[in-house]
């Protein structure tokens, strides 16, 4: 588990080096941490694949794109995506993944 909230420093290079020395993290949350860009997410979302838990909320920066990354993962159980900016169609894509997965 690891929690950075608010840590407005935080930058994709952080993330990845997070991702790359914890492939097996469960939980991950930043929120608010303005500094982070989609392609550092997508890196964690590809990295690692076990996350049961994301907090991602507050994060405008995020789009669709994130949503298709996250229905991917097979073991996402927890999801906060308040403040983000995705759409009712990222979520209907992560919905009907779910579903049928």
């Amino acid at each position: 588990s690891l929690s950075v909230q608010f840590c407005w420093h935080l930058t994709d290079t952080g993330l990845r080096a997070i991702a790359d020395h914890c492939p097996d993290m469960r939980t991950l949350s930043v929120w608010d941490c303005c500094g982070l860009t989609e392609p550092g997410f997508e890196y964690v979302l590809g990295k690692c694949r076990r996350l049961r838990t994301l907090d991602l909320r507050g994060l405008p920066q995020l789009t669709d794109s994130t949503m298709h990354r996250i229905a991917e993962l097979p073991e996402i159980t927890h999801l906060s995506l308040t403040g983000s900016g995705c759409t009712a169609a990222g979520f209907a894509h992560l919905l009907h993944t779910r579903k049928s997965g």
